[in-house]
Order: structure tokens, then sequence, then C-alpha cells
């Protein structure tokens, strides 16, 4: 029996660790993370549920939309849908933990957008206990979000006394920034709510392609959870051929996609720009280069990216050079396998270095053009979904 009172964040924590534990002792779910893509931990099942109960327990999280997210593990995209509505065959759940340090934005400000809430709130009181009563946390647990942002930053943003709290010059810049994402934040809100609603809200597909959107993919998703906090997020893997059609035709309701550049019947929003890496074995003599540029590399075995946008193949450049036993490779994950696998080189964005590190693969910066990700979204789709991935984006590149 439960103590906890129905509807309280310690009911919903007990309902969700019931339903989790069912679902695992009958082998019909995995535990593991996705930040960007799945992985089960290398847990057993009891040491798996003990680490959910720990983690999913503790009294620094807060509960929110997307902690707990299920995979549909059947194949085929054109089923995610039906099956993440209906009865699921075979589920992957993951426990998503919110990260212990945020992830910033240009100009040094947080896009965790519970702590900058948290600090202006505390600007305006200068008061721990009613600070934290306004957020309905203990104090103790404010103070620790509290500090853990100050770590962040890397500057003392409030002076403590035993009487008083003021707020310091870098608390005051910091504050008056914070003010000004989390209005917008609401307007963007705003601006989704009086948007017309997709099929289901309920459930969001998002189609993913290599490393996503890197180190910017935690902001975009809690700018998006700030504007969908009732919707559930879901990872559908894409390949280099398949990213494009999958948002056109109804696969996915968004993705973030390689941007190769445009394509009829899509909206791309740009998210990330990271220059270009060679992926070279770590035995090549080109392992401990600095830099290479086309010419070093010109003769050289490649990899083949396979996908049908001829921007792919302008981008690729020298990767595009093979012969007949080049391994052809159609998602950027696959990349550094098959490079140490042959013993030829490959080409990818740079956040590969550490989203996709292998210790038998170096990546040295290639000259040549960046890699772009943008957020993809059907031109003529003014659902909710899309124009709160729309606006995140957007935010995310001029926070």
């Amino acid at each position: 029996m439960s103590l906890a009172e129905p509807g309280s964040p310690d009911a919903v924590r007990e309902a969700t660790l019931r339903a989790i534990t069912l679902l695992v002792e009958h082998d019909l779910a995995r535990l593991g993370e996705l930040d960007p893509r799945f992985e089960p931990w290398s847990l057993s099942k009891d040491e798996g549920l003990t680490r959910v109960r720990r983690e999913w327990w503790d009294p620094e999280r807060d509960l929110v939309p997307g902690n707990v997210v299920w995979i549909d593990n059947t194949p085929g995209r054109r089923r995610a849908r039906p099956r993440a509505r209906g009865r699921p065959q075979h589920l992957n759940p993951f426990l998503r933990a919110p990260p212990r340090s945020s992830v910033a934005g240009h100009g040094g400000v947080p896009m965790d957008i519970q702590a900058l809430r948290y600090a202006v709130t505390l600007a305006e009181e200068l008061h721990f206990r009613k600070a934290a009563e306004r957020h309905y946390i203990a104090p103790q647990a404010f103070g620790r979000h509290v500090r853990a942002l100050e770590k962040e930053v890397g500057a003392r943003l409030f002076d403590r006394t035993s009487r008083r709290v003021t707020l310091t010059p870098a608390g005051a810049r910091l504050v008056e920034r914070a003010c000004d994402v989390l209005a917008r934040v609401e307007d963007l809100a705003a601006a989704v709510r009086d948007a017309p609603s997709a099929n289901d809200d309920g459930i969001v597909r998002v189609g993913i392609l290599g490393f996503g959107a890197a180190d910017r993919w935690t902001a975009l998703r809690r700018l998006v959870q700030a504007q969908l906090p009732e919707s559930l997020l879901v990872h559908i893997e894409l390949d280099w051929d398949s990213q494009f059609d999958a948002v056109r035709e109804g696969e996915v309701d968004v993705a973030v996609v390689h941007d190769v550049g445009p394509v009829d019947g899509l909206r791309l929003d740009h998210v990330l720009t990271a220059g270009r890496v060679a992926v070279v074995p770590v035995s090549s003599p080109f392992a401990d280069a600095e830099h290479l540029d086309e010419d070093d590399v010109a003769g050289s075995a490649w990899v083949r990216p396979v996908g049908r946008h001829p921007g792919l193949g302008r981008w690729a450049g020298p990767a595009m050079q093979v012969s007949r036993r080049s391994p052809v490779v159609r998602t950027p994950a696959a990349i550094p396998a098959a490079v140490a696998t042959s013993g030829m080189l490959g080409v990818h964005g740079d956040p590969a270095r550490r989203f996709f590190a292998r210790p038998d693969v170096r990546f040295v910066p290639l000259a040549g053009d960046e890699c772009h990700v943008s957020v993809a979204t059907r031109v003529d789709d003014d659902s909710r979904i899309a124009l709160a991935f729309r606006q995140a984006a957007d935010l995310v590149t001029l926070a």
C-alpha cells in the first residue's frame, strides 16, 4: 500500500517504479540510457532495478516529462506510432537522468530552464526558504541546485551570511539574461498553445541521424519540453538515405538531420555547425597529424557514405572517390567501426570524436565544408510539435 498522497510526486514515482519493475522482471523491457543513442546498462535485472530506484528517488531530481522514455523495438519506422500508442510487443525503456551540469548557449547563459527559474526566484526573495517554497522543494535541495549553477557558470552568484542573501555583480548579470531567456520561453510556449495540435501531441517521434544535435541536444530537448510539457519524446534512428523522406512521409514528426542543402517540402532550422574531420586508423601515418588537406589524403582508400541528396557527396569530398572495395556505410555512427575494420579513411563531423570515440581510430581535422545540423519539419506543418522544435532551434542558436 502506498502512503504517498494521490497525484503527488512521490505517488508518481511509486507508480513509475512499479511499472518498470514488472516490465523488466518479465523480460518485456531493458534498462539503459539515451544521450544521444540508446545504450543498455551492463547490469543484472536486480542491479538495474536497484539503480533505477536509487536514481529515480533522488530528492535533487525534479520530475519532468522525458525522464522515462519508451523506445519501440519492432522493425520498421512505419510501425513506430501505432506501437507507441497501442500495446507494446517489446519495449526498451531508459531512465534519462537530467545532467548534473547544464548545457550553456552562446553568451554563457545556461539552458537548464528550471535552474534559471530558481536563480531568478532567489534574486527576488533573497531568502532560500522562501524561494524554495515557491517551487515546492526543500530548501536544502534548492540550495544544491543554486550551488550547481554557480559551479557551472564559474562564478559566485549569491553571497550568503547567517542573516542575509545578496546578489553579486555576476549574479545580477546572469539574472538579467535569465529573465530575457525565460520571457522568450514563455512567449514560445504561448505560441505553441495557440497552434493546432497534431494527431497525438502526447508522443513526439523524433528522428535522429548520428550524433544529432551533439552538445546542444540537451538544451534543445529542454526548450521543447518547456513548450510541450505533457509530451514524450521518442527517439527513432535515421540514416543518410532516409533522413529527409522520414519527415516528408510522416514516419517521424520532426528530425535532427545532417543538413547538406535544401530539400523539397521541408523546412530546415539550423542548430549546429561543426568542423569536418577525417576518421583514420590508429596505425595510419595520418593518425598523429594536427590537420589534413584533401591533397594530403589524395589517393587514399575511403569508407563511402550512402545517401541520395547530392549535397552529401559535395560535403564528403574525397570519401566519394572510392573503389569497388570500399565499405558502404548508411549512418554516421557506423563510420568509425568501418574505418577500424577496413583500415581505410572516413569523413565525419567534429562531434564524432566525443560521441563515437574508439581506441583504434583517430579524428583529425580535415579541410573542407563544415558539417551543418538542422531541425527538419514539413513546410506545411503548422502543428504545435513543429512550432516547438522550430522555436527551440532558434533559441538554441541565438541564446
